[in-house]
């Protein structure tokens, strides 16, 4: 299923975490409060959210591989297999802002204005995982209507579960439709797209 009207904030205070401002050592001076709240701003106009989500049950649950029913597509890693033992269904979702902010960010540093870039970067970065915490709310209540509960997310990449499952991953969700890709060295494009695994579980 393909989402486009995803409802998400962009709060202030995890832009400031992932800057790596420690409010505690420094103060947030009003200027540098409306410069990111300008980027925020920004970055809800360039932002282009939508996603991917797709659910499948557990066909066999082997040491480092989770096998699902439908596709000829499999989870592979031990680390992934252990995120979802007990589990009796995955959801497989690709989310992304889109490729507006790439373009966005490289103007800024083409202008020397790196503070601007290093802000509306960031600002990408907590929009897309904002995007991905709406996505993963309503898998959630979808769960809890089987009376099930989920797991958190897990992105290949985490544990030994290999970045270049990307490939059969985007292939299987076919994130095309929503304009990701992947390079030759299986980073997606846009930069700022997920892709993430949830278990349910009764």
């Amino acid at each position: 299923m393909i989402f486009n009207n995803i409802f998400y904030t962009i709060p202030r205070e995890k832009v400031l975490l992932r800057l790596q401002f420690n409010k505690k050592k420094t103060k947030l001076v009003g200027h540098v409060k409306q410069l990111i709240d300008s980027m925020i701003d920004e970055g809800n106009v360039l932002a282009q959210p939508q996603a991917i989500v797709e659910d499948f049950t557990i066909k066999e649950l082997a040491r480092s591989r989770v096998v699902l029913s439908g596709k000829n597509f499999s989870l592979a890693g031990e680390h992934i297999t252990r995120h979802v033992d007990g589990c009796y269904k995955v959801s497989l979702m690709v989310c992304t802002v889109g490729s507006q902010f790439a373009g966005a960010v490289e103007g800024l540093v083409d202008q020397r204005e790196l503070t601007k870039a290093a802000i509306l970067d960031a600002v990408a970065s907590e929009a897309v995982d904002a995007v991905a915490d709406a996505i993963t709310k309503i898998i959630r209540q979808n769960a809890e209507n089987e009376g099930a509960d989920i797991t958190l997310r897990f992105s290949p990449g985490y544990g030994d579960w290999d970045i270049q499952e990307q490939k059969p991953l985007l292939e299987v969700m076919e994130a095309y439709k929503i304009g990701v890709r992947l390079t030759n060295s299986f980073l997606m494009f846009p930069e700022k797209s997920i892709t993430a695994c949830v278990g349910w579980r009764k």
